[in-house]
């Protein structure tokens, strides 16, 4: 509430967000925004200390790794963060695509416990990069 109430409000009037709405909008999205380039960049980070990234023949050395418990509370943030949106999905404003946002959010965890269970965790990386540059589509920005 203090993060929305004084920095994502006033920088959506700053730049051009007039009602509510469209501000809270961009509360959101910046939120998202954040969430996914903290999280892109511990995970970048994270792959980079694998022995197996800077020589591919190694991938399947000592498969399936141990992960360490950074990597399984960036998971956990994951999946915490998905399984609310498909919680709230049911107390938003009905909106035309709420069945295919509904299934979207459906695939989504699921996807990420798998991969959590099978230890891909190359997946989180690349689900984490997407929603990063997600957060900041253009028709998000036509406030």
């Amino acid at each position: 509430m203090v993060f929305n109430y004084h920095i994502s409000q006033p920088l959506a009037r700053f730049l051009g967000a007039k009602d509510n709405s469209n501000q809270r909008k961009f509360s959101q999205q910046f939120m998202n925004l954040q969430l996914h380039t903290f999280s892109t960049i511990c995970l970048w980070f994270y792959l980079q200390q694998q022995p197996w990234y800077h020589n591919i023949r190694t991938i399947y050395v000592d498969y399936p790794p141990a992960l360490e418990t950074s990597f399984m509370l960036l998971y956990m943030l994951h999946i915490g963060y998905h399984s609310n949106s498909l919680v709230f999905h049911f107390t938003d404003e009905l909106r035309r695509d709420f069945m295919p946002m509904l299934l979207h959010h459906l695939v989504t965890v699921l996807l990420l416990v798998v991969s959590f269970l099978t230890e891909q965790t190359r997946l989180l990386f690349l689900m984490s990069l997407k929603n990063m540059f997600l957060s900041v589509n253009a028709s998000e920005l036509q406030y």
